[in-house]
């Protein structure tokens, strides 16, 4: 009910192409497994193709899977059929309703302690054709009072050197942890938050 009342847009995914056709082709199919001990797994099927950094989220006790596309963020609820099978329903695009310059990539949900969402995002700073390890990225965040139309936070929530796939967990002691991979996917490191906006990088 606080969100704005302007009429929002696609949230936008700026890596999908680039100059001359180049950037990413989005060929990437997901697949599920099956396991019982979370140790040895089997594979089920492909559940979908061009999608890319998946994330499952519960949202009203419903759980949804929230991916990156070439056409930019979207979600899908998983469903349960009366035999116990599971698959994914009808993909929905993800609107911002004060979106960025740039757009962002690989969207992750975590659920504040107001009851609301936070959607946090990267937006790399450089050119395509840059050096992945060398490009600037601000991690971003939005929020959702049901986890489909966002608003846009003022400010980059953290910055660092080729950070991708930023995720966020809340501590034991009800602090938020941002873990990310950085340099081009070589390595995986964390920021720590007292408040879920402002990040600080820890060591190692």
């Amino acid at each position: 009910s606080d969100l704005p009342t302007n009429t929002p847009e696609i949230v936008p995914s700026p890596t999908a192409s680039g100059p001359s056709g180049g950037g990413y082709a989005f060929t990437k199919r997901l697949f599920a497994a099956w396991s019982r001990d979370l140790v040895h797994w089997s594979p089920v099927k492909g559940l979908m193709d061009g999608c890319d950094t998946p994330q499952f989220t519960w949202i009203d006790k419903r759980l949804f899977l929230y991916f990156n596309t070439q056409v930019g963020f979207q979600r899908a609820e998983v469903i349960r059929d009366s035999q116990g099978r599971y698959s994914l329903g009808t993909r929905q695009d993800l609107f911002m309703t004060t979106p960025s310059q740039r757009g962002g990539t690989d969207p992750s949900v975590t659920r504040m302690p107001s009851g609301q969402y936070r959607l946090f995002y990267t937006e790399p700073q450089g050119s395509i054709g840059v050096d992945p390890a060398e490009v600037t990225c601000e991690v971003c965040s939005a929020l959702s009072t049901e986890g489909l139309l966002w608003r846009s936070e003022t400010g980059p929530r953290f910055t660092g050197q080729g950070i991708v796939d930023p995720e966020v967990v809340r501590t034991p002691d009800g602090r938020f942890r941002l873990y990310y991979t950085g340099h081009a996917g070589t390595q995986v490191r964390s920021a720590i938050s007292s408040d879920g906006m402002k990040y600080v990088a820890e060591p190692g």
